[in-house]
């Protein structure tokens, strides 16, 4: 088998488990160009998921990433069962007093841990715990990311820590706080099991009180169509 071949076959092999493989650019562009190689013909747009939870007493939380999952909040953005996802960053947010799904669109979300924020009595327990925890993605039977460490989702500007209330200031946000690029970038199908969970440690405190959300999101390209015909 020559090379020209041999490297048809990886691509083949790779498209068919899920994963991108090795890009040579980092680029929005080089990432871009490559989900067009693999969907021929299919429409390409940057896009985003956003999938949510409430606060739990569970160790465990698992996200649900398709629209046919049950009732998705007015907030949640998930992939349609025609579509793809090519994911190319990871992020986190925790939304306080928005333990209810229809209160998520009008409460801004936080990147860090504000305990004067919270209207549960434990929210803070659980975020601080959570952020000590992982995050685990697969697709299928493939494990793609086994343990992506919370903290790197932690981002508390100076003006913010400390802060009792859920204002915001002029230097602690933008659009890339509580993002992470991931590698290798990875594919969601709208036909398959998509699992995205969170670890969370034991919180060492008895959770009584819980009015807190959090959202995954993830930043990347839409493939429209790409699992139909």
């Amino acid at each position: 088998m020559d090379d020209i071949a041999r490297g048809r076959k990886m691509m083949r092999q790779n498209r068919k488990a899920g994963a991108v493989s090795k890009i040579t650019s980092e680029s929005a562009r080089a990432a871009l160009n490559y989900a067009r190689e693999q969907f021929p013909g299919r429409v390409v747009t940057e896009s985003y998921l956003r999938l949510e939870l409430p606060a739990s007493t569970s160790n465990v939380l698992q996200f649900k990433v398709l629209e046919n999952e049950g009732s998705a909040a007015p907030s949640e953005k998930r992939l349609n069962v025609a579509d793809n996802f090519v994911v190319t960053h990871v992020g986190f947010y925790n939304f306080p007093t928005a333990n209810i799904a229809s209160n998520a669109a009008s409460v801004m979300p936080l990147t860090y841990v504000n305990d004067g924020a919270y209207g549960g009595a434990n929210d803070d327990d659980f975020m601080k715990a959570l952020y000590n925890g992982f995050m685990t993605i697969r697709k299928n039977s493939t494990v793609f990311f086994d343990a992506i460490e919370m903290m790197n989702f932690v981002c508390a500007g100076t003006a913010q820590i400390g802060n009792p209330t859920n204002d915001w200031q002029s230097d602690a946000w933008n659009g890339e706080n509580g993002y992470k690029k991931i590698q290798p970038y990875m594919i969601f199908s709208g036909t398959a099991k998509n699992d995205v969970t969170i670890t969370v440690p034991n919180q060492g405190v008895t959770l009584t009180t819980l009015a807190a959300r959090v959202a995954v999101v993830f930043r990347g390209f839409l493939v429209q169509g790409a699992t139909t015909k």
